[in-house]
């Protein structure tokens, strides 16, 4: 080799260097910053010739110069948040967004909502998922994750669940629906609401007929009758319930139309379990047998108006709502893009890469499925640099600088010495 090729080899040893300490600063300044992928300038040796001469090859060496920029792809720590929209994928995946310049991915999954209800990212790019549709289940659906619903209207009640048993010990009663307190033997208090969702209260009075046979009537209180007088009750369901040894036979139901003020008519079905004739053993429901009236099940469908309260995602990405009421609905469900070649990605600013030829099409699908990593809600995968790793790569990039420096001086020394010969 000689002095004019080392000057060139130095200066490719002085320029590879310099990248290597781009690689490792850029690495450094983003060691804070969340879902950044470390990289590393890699080299290859140069060569201006190669040739045979005899048995042994003869090289004229060039150097050396840049072969790839080399990302490290694995897992960063996953910091806890107070946020609920920020999350984590704890294994393989990225968020897929939907951003002005077209498909993106991520590995920050610092979220939020925009004044539209979609989630976005710290840019505003759109998180993408499947939607939910009105039935609950998760379609093929692919759009914004988005919370279109803050608020939700009450729905009545149609149908009261009602197990119970009454004390077969008891007199018979005549009914008088003037009187219900004095010519019934048990009653029960019912919170069910009307057709706006507001809260209403019904009493279910239950009078023996028979030793086989009770008759139960429910009444709406006046204060909440159409013409009503407060504290006095009004008709409404009423029915006769027939026993087989204690446990219930059938269920006659002579009428299940209530009628309330503001709301008119509403069909309200109570059920006292599944009798006999319908199927069951009586085992689960109403009984008569030699003990003390009490109530075992109670439930009623239907729901007051309801305010948002919370949100949240599970594992599985689903996105869900929490309404003061006690309903949760199901929003929509992040998707995950997985790649063959995680390396293969391009790297386009803002925490983003694209899909290439060399990484692949990205295989869509929910969080937790086909080697997809799991949803960690109210969390943040930081970057995955080691600090202490570049600043030995930092040291290592210096040494290597100074020494193709020295090198480049040398070379110069010599070189002008040769010239200064002829003098």
């Amino acid at each position: 080799m000689g002095l004019l090729n080392s000057l060139q080899t130095s200066i490719s040893g002085i320029q590879a260097s310099s990248q290597r300490m781009g690689s490792v600063s850029d690495n450094i300044t983003n060691a804070g910053t969340a879902g950044f992928k470390g990289s590393n300038a890699e080299f290859e040796e140069a060569l201006s010739t190669s040739i045979d001469e005899h048995s042994n090859p003869v090289s004229a060496h060039a150097g050396t110069k840049h072969s790839q920029t080399k990302m490290n792809m694995g897992q960063g720590d996953i910091s806890r948040s107070t946020a609920s929209t920020d999350m984590a994928i704890n294994g393989e995946g990225f968020f897929r967004l939907e951003t002005k310049f077209g498909t993106a991915y991520t590995r920050d999954g610092s979220f939020q909502f925009n004044k539209e209800g979609e989630l976005v990212n710290g840019d505003g790019h759109k998180v993408q998922g499947y939607r939910v549709g009105e039935d609950g289940k998760v379609t093929t659906q692919q759009g914004p994750i988005k919370l279109e619903r803050t608020e939700k209207p009450g729905t009545g009640t149609s149908k009261v669940d009602l197990v119970l048993n009454l004390d077969a010990r008891e007199n018979t009663k005549v009914f008088d629906p003037l009187n219900p307190r004095e010519t019934s033997n048990f009653s029960k208090e019912v919170k069910i609401f009307d057709a706006q969702g507001k809260e209403k209260y019904i009493t279910v009075y239950f009078s023996k007929i028979d030793n086989n046979q009770w008759q139960y009537n429910a009444m709406v209180d006046g204060e909440d009758y159409p013409g009503g007088v407060k504290g006095t009750k009004y008709p409404g369901g009423s029915g006769v319930l027939t026993f087989n040894n204690g446990k219930l036979q059938s269920e006659n139901k002579i009428s299940g139309n209530f009628n309330f003020k503001d709301t008119g008519a509403q069909e309200i079905d109570i059920d006292f379990g599944e009798s006999i004739t319908e199927g069951g053993d009586g085992g689960y429901a109403t009984t008569t047998f030699g003990t003390k009236s009490s109530v075992s099940k109670f439930r009623s469908n239907g729901n007051k108006e309801a305010t948002l309260k919370s949100i949240g995602f599970g594992p599985d990405g689903m996105l869900q709502a929490y309404f003061d009421n006690g309903e949760v609905d199901d929003v929509s469900q992040l998707m995950l893009g997985k790649f063959q070649n995680n390396q293969g990605l391009k790297k386009i600013g803002g925490n983003l890469f694209v899909e290439t030829n060399s990484s692949g099409q990205a295989s869509l699908g929910n969080p937790g499925t086909e080697g997809r990593g799991n949803i960690l809600s109210q969390s943040v995968e930081m970057s995955n640099v080691d600090i202490s790793n570049e600043y030995v790569n930092l040291m290592k990039s210096q040494a290597t600088f100074a020494a193709n420096s020295k090198t480049l001086s040398v070379s110069d020394q010599l070189l002008q010495k040769v010239i200064n010969m002829k003098n």
